[in-house]
């Protein structure tokens, strides 16, 4: 189980089954998943990807947030294994539309960086590297380049914060 943070605008706490309508409706947006390579095709798809993602024995600590602000939800921030490794961890986030240009990603991310970084020395992040958005909120949080590369034909960039790997 993940602990409750809060910022001086936000709660995350985690994710829990009664968040599943709202994340199929953040999932169905074409606008949010915009950059996914493979969005769900369907509710049904959506949600068996939420019970098998999300809603799973994450190691103690990890898991998935719901990012609320003045109790409203606003999406989700990810802190996982990174690729199955254990000794890595990776961090991601997706919003609605309507908390986008806000700060609300970057002032997550602050949030679980520092409570990632409490006994880890390195988090990191990717992104598609035609998404400036997500990439300027990575760079604002202090995460730094560490290389591009191109996986299914697409192109991404890795993104590292700390002192390791």
């Amino acid at each position: 189980m993940i602990q409750t943070l809060n910022t001086p605008r936000l709660t995350l706490r985690a994710l829990c089954r009664e968040d599943r309508e709202a994340l199929v409706r953040l999932h169905r947006d074409p606008a949010v998943m915009r950059f996914n390579p493979s969005p769900p095709a369907s509710d049904a798809e959506a949600l068996a990807r939420l019970d098998g993602n999300v809603f799973c024995d994450w190691p103690p600590g990890l898991g998935f947030w719901a990012i609320e602000r003045e109790a409203t939800f606003q999406g989700w921030i990810m802190l996982i294994p990174f690729r199955g490794d254990p000794t890595l961890v990776e961090v991601g986030y997706r919003l609605h539309t309507h908390a986008w240009g806000q700060g609300v990603a970057t002032e997550a991310l602050a949030a679980v960086t520092a409570y990632a970084t409490l006994g880890r020395d390195c988090i990191l992040a990717e992104a598609r590297s035609d998404n400036p958005a997500s990439i300027r909120v990575l760079e604002k949080a202090g995460y730094r380049l560490k290389e591009g590369f191109e996986e299914d034909g697409v192109n991404w960039v890795r993104y590292m914060y700390g002192t390791g790997h």
